[in-house]
């Protein structure tokens, strides 16, 4: 969705880093499905896997991805994610069972792929993600930096619950 202006796409980054005191390290090997808010209704736009890929003692936890989209002949994505590591919490292996607050970012240095609500492959350009203690991620995604056109995204264990759309008080108003 297009953002009215400048100060909507900073709340919405602002909104994604809002992150409970409870979420947990980030899963690997669990199956996610993954949908893209452009506009108020979730599309679904495939599932998803991290595999844990390095860990960086004293920095992050870096995940490695493989999102498929839901397309009728599957088309495969794959990037790398990083999970910054907390105070306390400095190892990816024990993190795995000790709840704290966590985010999970696109790598910035390696170029990650993804698929759009029209599940077109692409680029992506940013993503930031906070993680709920039901594993759930939910965020923004871009795609391009070309444009100032930031998507909701949602990512939770294959089989639960949709997202739900946005409440209405963070609706965009109409222009008149």
């Amino acid at each position: 969705m297009k953002f009215p202006n400048k100060l909507w796409c900073a709340l919405a980054c602002i909104g994604s880093l809002a992150i409970p005191a409870s979420a947990r390290a980030l899963p690997e090997g669990l199956l996610y499905d993954v949908s893209i808010f452009h506009g108020q209704v979730p599309t679904p736009v495939g599932q998803i896997i991290f595999f844990l890929f390095t860990n960086s003692p004293f920095i992050s936890c870096q995940y490695f991805y493989q999102w498929t989209d839901s397309a009728s002949e599957p088309s495969l994505a794959e990037g790398l994610v990083d999970e910054p590591l907390t105070l306390a919490h400095r190892s990816c292996f024990d993190n795995r069972s000790v709840a704290f607050s966590t985010i999970v970012q696109l790598d910035s240095q390696s170029s990650s792929f993804g698929f759009d609500a029209s599940q077109h492959f692409q680029q992506v350009f940013a993503m930031v993600l906070g993680e709920t203690p039901q594993a759930v991620l939910s965020g923004t995604i871009q795609f391009t930096g070309a444009v100032s056109i930031v998507d909701g995204i949602d990512i939770r264990l294959a089989g639960s619950a949709p997202p739900a759309p946005p409440p209405p008080s963070l609706k965009p108003k109409p222009k008149h």
